[in-house]
């Protein structure tokens, strides 16, 4: 019985089919490792986005509370003091509407004419 390394009774193709399994397999292991890191951090700034979301409910939660309004036991103001004043859309007075001073029909005309004729060049030739 001889005393040697298992490489030394195999022979040397052999050994170069072990090897070349050993390092695809190395291969393998450093790729899956770095996959795997890959997906945790990815997982971790999920957290963190979730963990800043709730935080920020609980924040926008607490400045809703501290900016609403607050419930008032009594009012300010008695009853009697505030009155209310009837929304009118037309003025008071119905004369006033045809007091106002219009424009004469015939500058009312000139501003349309100058309007048309940005429109169509045949009537700035007869201006």
């Amino acid at each position: 019985v001889r005393n040697g390394s298992l490489f030394e009774i195999i022979s040397f193709s052999a050994k170069t089919a072990l090897t070349s399994i050993m390092s695809a397999s190395y291969a393998a292991l450093i790729y899956l490792t770095v996959c795997v890191n890959a997906v945790l951090e990815k997982v971790m700034t999920i957290f963190q986005e979730e963990e800043s979301i709730r935080q920020n409910r609980g924040e926008s939660e607490n400045l809703r509370k501290a900016f609403s309004e607050p419930v008032l036991s009594e009012p300010l103001f008695p009853e009697g003091e505030i009155k209310a004043k009837p929304y009118r859309s037309l003025p008071e007075k119905l004369e006033n509407i045809s007091d106002r001073p219009r424009l004469p029909a015939s500058k009312l005309r000139n501003k349309i004419q100058v309007l048309h004729s940005v429109f169509d060049p045949s009537t700035e030739m007869n201006e």
